[in-house]
């Protein structure tokens, strides 16, 4: 057993750390590996949607602004990628939520102009149709599928500044419906659904430094409420809820922390090595974290972090055949991980998008 202990220093307060468990071990993760297999038809990178389907297959959706309408499927059998239908709008930054009838919503984002348009994915078919409009543009926002099939839209950008209009899509109604406004506006937030049917959503910005505050969303009453503050500061991060229930917060900052919805408050649990933007969780109930923003330039790592619940623990994972940061990192049915495109820097020092794809197996 380790003890660590560190400082953080948040909201002008020194918040000391003591953490009893072993952060960070070697070996553990030795037969797992990554595979290149293949490249996307063309680039996404910073600002795409991927979409795992009922059939298996990842929906890749935007990202590049050189391609902010593409879309393509990969499927993992054939491990290639196709063409499927266009959206009809630019869709950088948006939110895309598989519904419970296999369709995909996308809303928002912008190739251009800040959309309030959404549109509906049908995989079947490899076509779009659109559907009711929010009430509002929203760019860098978040969604949750709830637990009655309907769709949470809240926080990002309307365009001009942080929004903290928040909007529910009923599928049988093909419509938006106005909630109740979050406590603050937040850019780059992250959502993720708690075992109770109510929401949690964490950090964001609309400025510098970003917010460590939380806030829950009710359903049942449309209303928001102030919980704990995380123990870090994060924007563009991941909020991952765990097989005990409770929620893990990682990225945008090193240190790892977990949300005990019974009590409100957030422990620290670990420290990873490098500042990962792109996380899943497997299927086994560990979380893979890779690459990130770090390192005399930017989004050059390829380094890969394991974070094990059951142990408390850390695990060094095998490195990305590529560092890479502003990807998207996908769970598939068989366990293994894709990681589609991302921000590459050449020797030159210069960043490009890549269109290569890496295939994770924990096995």
């Amino acid at each position: 057993m380790t003890r660590v202990s560190f400082i953080l220093v948040r909201a002008g307060l020194i918040v000391a750390l003591t953490l009893v468990a072993p952060l960070f071990s070697d070996g553990a993760t030795q037969a797992a590996r990554w595979t290149t297999v293949g490249s996307t038809l063309v680039e996404h990178a910073g600002g795409d949607t991927a979409t795992r389907l009922t059939d298996g297959k990842v929906l890749i959706v935007g990202g590049s602004w050189s391609n902010p309408r593409d879309a393509e499927i990969y499927d993992p059998t054939e491990q290639t990628w196709a063409q499927t239908g266009l959206p009809h709008d630019g869709r950088v930054g948006s939110m895309a939520t598989l519904l419970a009838d296999g369709r995909v919503l996308v809303a928002g984002g912008t190739g251009g102009v800040f959309n309030v348009t959404a549109e509906l994915y049908d995989s079947t078919t490899g076509t779009w149709t659109f559907t009711g409009s929010m009430a509002s543009p929203r760019t860098w926002g978040s969604a949750v599928l709830l637990a009655d099939g309907t769709v949470l839209a809240a926080g990002g950008s309307d365009g001009s500044s942080g929004t903290r209009r928040c909007e529910v899509y009923d599928p049988m109604a093909a419509s938006w419906t106005a909630t109740g406004l979050m406590i603050e506006p937040r850019i780059g937030l992250a959502t993720t659904l708690l075992p109770d049917g109510r929401v949690l959503a964490s950090g964001g910005s609309t400025g510098i430094p970003p917010s460590a505050t939380a806030e829950i969303y009710d359903p049942s009453t449309g209303t928001w409420t102030p919980t704990g503050d995380m123990l870090a500061a994060r924007v563009y991060h991941s909020l991952i809820l765990l097989n005990d229930g409770t929620v893990l917060a990682a990225g945008g900052s090193r240190l790892l922390e977990v949300f005990d919805p019974s009590t409100g408050t957030w422990s620290g649990v670990g420290m990873v090595s490098k500042l990962h933007d792109t996380v899943t969780l497997l299927l086994d109930g560990t979380v893979l974290m890779a690459g990130g923003d770090e390192g005399p330039y930017p989004y050059k790592d390829n380094t890969v972090e394991i974070y094990d619940p059951s142990l408390g623990t850390v695990l060094a994972g095998p490195d990305m055949p590529i560092g890479r940061a502003a990807f998207t990192l996908t769970t598939l049915l068989d366990g293994t991980a894709l990681a589609v495109g991302g921000l590459v820097f050449d020797d030159g020092e210069f960043p490009f998008v890549t269109r290569q794809t890496d295939l994770y197996d924990p096995r």
